[in-house]
């Protein structure tokens, strides 16, 4: 007989490190252009008060879309 217990794990429950529900995104258009690029939503994601994940994606007139960016940023100077 097993004696293990199986445990519920939230997959929304990243721990203390990620602040859900502090998304950022924005969406700008692009002017009229040759190369058909459309709309471009910049979406950051804070990890913590101080770092987060930065997310660039781009729309093209055939509707294909695309990531243009993945980056990690922080936002502590340097002295």
């Amino acid at each position: 007989m097993n004696d293990s217990k199986k445990e519920y794990v939230d997959p929304f429950d990243f721990g203390d490190n990620i602040k859900l529900g502090r998304v950022e995104v924005v969406v700008s258009s692009f002017k009229e252009n040759n190369i058909g690029l459309v709309f471009l939503a910049e979406c950051s994601f804070p990890a913590s008060d101080r770092s987060g994940i930065y997310v660039e994606v781009v729309l093209n007139s055939k509707g294909t879309v695309y990531v243009e960016q993945i980056s990690a940023y922080s936002t502590v100077k340097n002295a």
